[in-house]
């Protein structure tokens, strides 16, 4: 498996917790280390979706794997739930290339 070199771009919306970037960076490397070949870049996006009153947050992450595109979505209660059904997804989609 490559080694994961990339930075990940962190983008918080407004309402999103500050203290989230660090473990949606911890939680999101982990398992790029599954990608079968060079990831060359990956943003996420965390944003609230929904009532403002209790809204669910959206985690996007934007990957670029040796050219290959891929975009993935996860909606969680709280950010910390978004980024862990996210990293789920991620790996299963690594695991399908």
């Amino acid at each position: 498996m490559p080694k994961v070199d990339v930075h990940i771009q962190i983008e918080l919306a407004d309402g999103v917790p500050a203290d989230v970037k660090q473990y949606a960076q911890a939680k999101i490397t982990g398992v790029l280390r599954f990608a079968p070949r060079r990831v060359l870049s990956a943003t996420l996006r965390l944003a609230p979706t929904g009532p403002h009153h209790h809204p669910d947050i959206a985690a996007h992450l934007t990957l670029d794997v040796n050219g290959i595109p891929i975009n993935l979505t996860a909606v969680g209660t709280t950010a910390h739930e978004a980024v862990d059904l996210l990293q789920a997804k991620v790996h299963t989609r690594l695991d399908r290339m």
